[in-house]
């Protein structure tokens, strides 16, 4: 894979309570952030799902990735890439067990234009789009290969970080950003015949586990956070992550452990117990059948493992 110097690193996307990333958010005056994803170099390997109010882009630089963006779940090649509005749920992991490497690009709406003329028209039409949630990039279409290609000249810009590098970058997303307003016009005014009010709330429920996984939490509490029945929870999961509300809860519970297997000297038993698993046992074999190897063997190995959806199970929350 690629190595870079000039351009940082992301760990573990991790997200705070409102699941809003806070890996990739970095202190500066520049609008535009960029960053390098080896997924193989993950300490832990469930990324949970998130949003935030920039607008990004990904790049896959070499293997293939998966991503789970608005409910839809698709694959990306190597040098495919994907466009991501501003505060969509969305998750990337490797998919197949391989090493991986990702670019993304986050900016804030504002580099492109405020509250000026140029924002006002060409960019919060495309934030309040609601058929735009997110647009795969193939280079096989031509003015998608030419975003792809001033995405990659944004990088290399980064990484050689010539004088006068910011200003390129910036000329170079403003041109990305006019190709994507003059191919996507005719989504702007079409309207999603999904349940808009999935997304909320989705968000609601997603925040909701988050701050209360490690309680022995149920069905109807996780539900009763948005004020839904039991069954719309589930249908809700099923629409907007194609997962069922145990399902996430043990993703985050396992995410959770594996943070703390890494970071910290306590046993097996205690953080088991600490992130909401009663039984020991079932911690294991969980944890075994996400990553593919016990707590120990993970600790071990300094968390070299790929994620894996875990298999359906028919008990509660």
């Amino acid at each position: 894979m690629r190595n870079f110097h000039n351009i940082p690193y992301s760990n573990d996307i991790l997200s705070d309570a409102n699941l809003e990333e806070k890996s990739m958010r970095k202190s500066t005056t520049h609008p535009i952030d960029l960053y390098v994803a080896d997924f193989n170099q993950y300490s832990i390997p469930l990324i949970q799902h998130h949003w935030h109010e920039k607008i990004q882009f990904w790049l896959v630089l070499e293997g293939q990735a998966r991503f789970e963006i608005a409910g839809d779940t698709f694959t990306l090649q190597q040098g495919e890439g994907v466009f991501i509005n501003s505060n969509i749920i969305h998750v990337s992991t490797p998919d197949g067990q391989q090493d991986t490497q990702l670019y993304t690009l986050l900016f804030d709406p504002s580099a492109l234009g405020g509250v000026d003329q140029v924002g006002l028209k060409y960019v919060r039409p495309i934030l309040d789009c609601q058929a735009l949630h997110y647009l795969i990039l193939k280079p096989q279409i031509d003015w998608q290969k030419d975003i792809l290609t001033h995405l990659m000249q944004i990088l290399n810009t980064a990484e050689e970080q010539n004088f006068g590098y910011e200003l390129e970058q910036k000329n170079e997303l403003g041109i990305l950003w006019l190709i994507l307003v003059r191919n996507v016009r005719s989504l702007l005014t079409e309207r999603l015949h999904k349940n808009l009010a999935d997304e909320a709330r989705i968000k609601t429920m997603l925040e909701f586990i988050h701050q209360n996984y490690a309680s022995s939490l149920t069905l109807s509490e996780i539900a009763g956070s948005a004020q839904l029945s039991k069954s719309e929870c589930c249908r809700c999961f099923q629409r907007t992550l194609r997962l069922s509300p145990f399902e996430y809860l043990i993703q985050i519970r396992i995410s959770a452990a594996a943070s703390l297997i890494l970071t910290t000297n306590r046993s097996i038993g205690d953080i088991a117990e600490s992130v909401g698993f009663n039984g020991l046992s079932y911690f294991h074999k969980t944890f075994k059948s996400i990553l593919h190897m016990t707590p120990m063997e993970f600790r071990k190995s300094g968390g070299h493992a790929y994620p894996h959806t875990p298999p359906a199970q028919e008990k509660q929350v």
